[in-house]
């Protein structure tokens, strides 16, 4: 399974869903292997199949479906973003 980056929010909350899921995983291996990977890598990755699984975000998530024929799954239960913004621009 690749992420966009080691240790950024969509890489903290596959490793926490994965382990929640009953899965071992570590930095090197495990049940499961996460790969922090760049996004603009990951289309090939997955088109080869090098990869079986992306955790990403917007506007892969598009991208995958589209040009990977990659189905996307949405987790309800996790938020992985949020808006931080002044009071005025609320």
């Amino acid at each position: 399974m690749a992420t966009p980056q080691l240790g950024n929010t969509q890489d903290i909350s596959c490793r926490a869903w994965l382990k929640a899921q009953g899965f071992k995983v570590t930095l090197t291996g495990g049940d499961v292997m996460v790969i922090p990977t760049a996004n603009p890598d990951q289309l090939r990755l997955l088109r080869r199949g090098a990869v079986e699984a992306v955790w990403t975000v917007e506007p892969w998530v598009t991208r995958l479906e589209r040009d990977a024929t990659a189905r996307f799954l949405e987790d309800k239960e996790t938020i992985t973003t949020w808006l931080v913004s002044s009071v005025k621009f609320l």
